[in-house]
């Protein structure tokens, strides 16, 4: 394989993803398993991110300064009860945290991967045209086959009852992600960022998982 031929390699889109999901993944799950404090300040840092990304992503929307304002504050709002429910579930199991996270990304990868194999019929065409139902259902199929193995690596109770809630977890997942591309879709831009290669911006890569924060926050809110 020539010079050119490796150099375009590493700037497929494919490789990119790839290479930032295992190195990014790797830490962030050392990281994350070490708990209270250091996982904490971890999702500080990337919910902090978030947040300065969501305020940029607003302000230099193309669409009007009504609407802009109009996503800011719930923006915010969402960003914030997501971080408290994703905080409250590390102290409380960090082991847990991360299964759920491997679930979410093995979602993601699921419906990558089988949707560029085996394309089809859109799944909302007019939200996020590159996604398909056969990836919808090939990332539910991954989700829950990882959920599963994780299961009958680990003892702990609570993993154990983890591939039960494997498809919930995969369709919020996804749910989470097409509501991030209607948002873009109405605020007229393509990513939130291009900090992480291969995935566009800090949003882009927390948007289902922050979707499974905020729904743990409004169970431990009101239940």
């Amino acid at each position: 394989m020539n010079d050119a031929s490796v150099k375009s390699l590493l700037k497929s889109n494919f490789v990119q993803r790839t290479l930032t999901t295992l190195i990014l993944g790797s830490f962030s799950i050392f990281i994350l398993l070490q708990g209270y404090p250091y996982g904490h300040i971890y999702i500080g840092i990337f919910f902090l991110g978030a947040l300065l990304e969501w305020g940029y992503l607003i302000f230099s929307a193309r669409s009007i300064w009504f609407l802009r304002l109009i996503w800011l504050i719930p923006g915010i709002f969402f960003i914030l009860c997501s971080s408290v429910g994703l905080s409250s579930l590390l102290y409380e199991n960090a082991n847990v945290f991360v299964g759920v996270l491997l679930l979410v990304w093995s979602t993601d990868i699921g419906a990558y991967l089988f949707g560029r194999w085996l394309k089809g019929p859109k799944l909302a065409p007019t939200i996020s045209p590159n996604k398909t139902w056969s990836g919808a259902i090939g990332g539910i199929l991954m989700c829950l086959s990882v959920a599963t193995i994780f299961a009958q690596l680990n003892t702990s109770a609570y993993i154990q009852t983890l591939p039960w809630y494997a498809i919930l977890i995969s369709i919020i997942s996804q749910l989470g992600d097409l509501f991030e591309s209607w948002i873009k879709r109405k605020l007229g831009v393509k990513d939130s960022g291009r900090i992480i290669p291969g995935h566009g911006g800090i949003l882009d890569r927390l948007d289902s998982i922050l979707t499974i924060g905020f729904g743990y926050f409004c169970i431990r809110l009101f239940w």
